[in-house]
């Protein structure tokens, strides 16, 4: 197995992520992934109302109330801002490019190779592969990771169009038959899907430790929705909730109801 990435940062000089990898697996299916993340507002011009939403103003300089601040205030300040990533995402809001190109060898188990080649993009809270902090996921590095494990809730909408070819395993012995099921055969030739994809991902932002979790809830929801001008239509929804409850509180609970009863 063979893996290789490479990312830069600030290329266009507004805090943008570049990112690719390049792997080979061990059956000799390749994959390369890439994107490119920039904040939204560098797209915009500064005197719009979205700009000035998603960049208020600096409390501190309107109507010339501009006041001394020590450096210490500045810092904590700014301190508070980069703390975590908010649902809305204000200034860290980010509109990125992304494309793959992989191939799926399903000979051991459905019969078919799959070619797939997909460009998109996507519009986030915050940019792919960053982080919270430095005592949550990591160190601010850019990353193709999925967005489940990003640090901070992940909120995005992404479009995307992919062209995916399926080569059904041909008869070592009668070229001309296949040998695979009728199912996969019927998947057979060249598709194209252009979907819109939403969705929200807590990641362990209500938990009290996101890798080891004893106590807080976390959930993910994630729909896609299919159609023209692509030749294959769906809609799909999924999602997960997970609580935890540490088992101390659980047996305290168990035994509080049980004194009840016993005193009723």
């Amino acid at each position: 197995q063979f893996e290789t990435s490479a990312s830069l940062l600030n290329l266009t000089g507004f805090a943008d992520i570049s990112s690719a990898a390049y792997s080979v697996d061990q059956t000799g299916s390749s994959s390369f992934k890439f994107f490119h993340d920039r904040p939204l507002c560098s797209y915009l011009p500064k005197d719009g109302g979205l700009y000035q939403w998603l960049m208020p103003q600096d409390p501190r300089t309107i109507d010339g109330n501009e006041s001394e601040t020590d450096e210490s205030n500045q810092q904590q300040i700014y301190a508070l801002d980069d703390a975590q990533f908010s649902l809305g995402g204000g200034s860290h809001t980010s509109l990125g490019l992304h494309a793959a190109f992989h191939d799926i060898d399903n000979e051991s188990t459905r019969s078919s190779k799959e070619f797939v080649r997909s460009v998109g993009a996507r519009l986030a809270n915050h940019a792919r592969g960053a982080a919270r902090g430095p005592g949550v996921g990591g160190g601010a590095r850019p990353s193709i990771s999925p967005p489940e494990s990003m640090a901070g809730p992940y909120l995005f909408l992404d479009w995307s169009a992919s062209l995916r070819d399926v080569l059904p395993k041909r008869c070592a012995t009668h070229p001309f038959a296949l040998d695979c099921s009728p199912e996969v055969a019927a998947q057979a030739g060249t598709h194209l899907k252009h979907s819109l994809t939403g969705g929200l991902h807590l990641n362990g932002c209500f938990v009290d430790d996101r890798y080891d979790p004893t106590m807080g809830y976390d959930a993910h929801l994630v729909g896609e929705v299919a159609g023209p001008p692509g030749d294959v239509g769906f809609a799909k929804v999924r999602g997960g909730f997970a609580w935890h409850l540490p088992l101390e509180l659980l047996g305290a609970m168990v035994s509080g109801a049980g004194d009840n009863e016993d005193g009723g």
